[in-house]
């Protein structure tokens, strides 16, 4: 399970957002879905307590709500994420959550539903 994952083996403390992408109305099977491409860089846990900074591009699609409020002033650091299943099979995450039990919470930031994730690391 990419969830898992990437809770497993990735840190995000310290970490950036390289790049986001909405890609809005996409054809489908059975009408239009959104999707959304996130690349980030973080760091991956290696054995003996060691570390080794990587990019990985966070998939999303079929987003069912996006929610955005940020002031945009050039940071784009991350501190921790928010990236879960939730009960009902949607994947969510919050890229500046309001806290760092990894749980949604209403006051979350910069947050992606979706019916499907994926993520592939583009370089270690």
């Amino acid at each position: 399970m990419p969830v898992q994952e990437i809770n497993s083996n990735f840190i995000f403390s310290d970490g950036e957002i390289v790049f986001f992408k909405v890609d809005y109305l996409v054809p489908a099977s059975d009408g239009f879905i959104t999707d959304a491409e996130v690349t980030v860089k973080a760091k991956r846990a290696l054995p003996h307590n060691q570390f080794e900074y990587c990019t990985l591009e966070l998939n999303f699609s079929a987003i069912t709500s996006l929610y955005i409020n940020e002031n945009f002033t050039g940071e784009n650091k991350i501190s921790d994420i928010t990236l879960k299943k939730l009960d009902n099979g949607l994947f969510y995450i919050s890229l500046h959550p309001y806290n760092t039990t990894n749980e949604p919470n209403e006051k979350d930031n910069f947050v992606i539903t979706a019916k499907s994730f994926s993520f592939d690391l583009l370089n270690h």
